[in-house]
């Protein structure tokens, strides 16, 4: 039996594929000086790639796509879509199993709110919404600081986080979640506030796990991080060492609870960079 390569499905987009629009030329064309990020509609030569996720098995139209850049664009999203009623979902990298990362209305990315600031003196990071795990797992390499997280290194952290984030450390450390220390989140009235243990905390504590999305646009969120110290990993030769160290680290960080980071893990174990020390292994270094 002959095998068939999978080919993604081809659409011939138009307007009307979107049915009837909910804003007209006008309030569009108003819409777009007040955002600075792109806009993507059904006549849009790349519409078809943008609407698209991670799982192609959820096939919408949306009658609007904007990739927000900063703060601005999400609050001006936000009151366009009040003034036009349009349905809005959040979409950081689009990995939602679900599905619940784009619709027929309109589609809120913030991917390109992607950046990581790590302080390395109070072990904190300020991550934007758009920021993937790539991103942040590059910036805390260099202070060996670390927080919960996964090996698919272009999750979204808004969408993660807020779903809860188990991550391969979590077994020490906890949900990704559960090293949030704030938020700032964009309310439906296109206020910016945010949320701590000393203010807002129904709000902090309704966005870290769960269905958080539901409450507001995540914009920011800070993280409280973990000192790492030297980790060993799989490599084509056995454990090796990623940190040089004359000894291997004590049999508590590799009792089946650490993920590790390897350079060659890639070649040796395939494509992604992290990998899970089962306990059998552990017991026989």
């Amino acid at each position: 039996m002959r095998r068939q390569r999978w080919r993604e499905p081809e659409y011939k987009i138009s307007a009307g594929r979107c049915g009837d629009l909910k804003f007209n030329d006008a309030q569009f064309a108003e819409f777009r000086k007040q955002v600075i990020g792109r806009i993507v509609v059904a006549s849009d030569p790349d519409y078809n790639s943008c609407r698209g996720t991670f799982m192609l098995a959820f096939q919408h139209f949306p009658q609007i796509i904007v990739y927000c850049v900063g703060f601005s664009d999400v609050v001006a999203c936000i009151r366009f879509a009040r003034r036009v009623g349009l349905h809005v979902v959040c979409r950081s990298g689009g990995h939602s199993a679900a599905g619940y990362s784009v619709n027929d209305e309109m589609v809120l990315d913030v991917g390109d709110m992607n950046y990581v600031l790590i302080d390395p003196a109070t072990e904190t990071a300020l991550v934007g919404a758009g920021a993937n795990m790539a991103a942040l797992n590059a910036a805390l390499d260099l202070y060996q600081l670390h927080v919960p997280g996964g090996g698919c290194g272009s999750v979204g952290l808004g969408g993660y986080m807020q779903g809860g984030g188990y991550g391969f450390t979590s077994l020490l450390f906890g949900m990704n979640c559960d090293s949030v220390i704030g938020v700032q989140v964009a309310l439906a009235d296109g206020r910016i506030v945010t949320a701590n243990q000393h203010e807002n905390e129904d709000l902090f504590w309704a966005v870290r796990g769960g269905t958080g999305n539901n409450f507001g646009v995540l914009l920011e969120i800070k993280y409280r991080l973990r000192k790492l110290g030297p980790l060993w990993g799989p490599g084509s030769s056995g454990l090796l060492p990623l940190r040089r160290t004359p000894t291997p680290p004590a049999s508590r960080s590799l009792s089946g609870r650490l993920i590790l980071r390897a350079r060659n893990a890639r070649k040796a174990w395939g494509t992604s960079p992290f990998w899970f020390i089962p306990k059998t292994l552990a017991t026989t270094i």
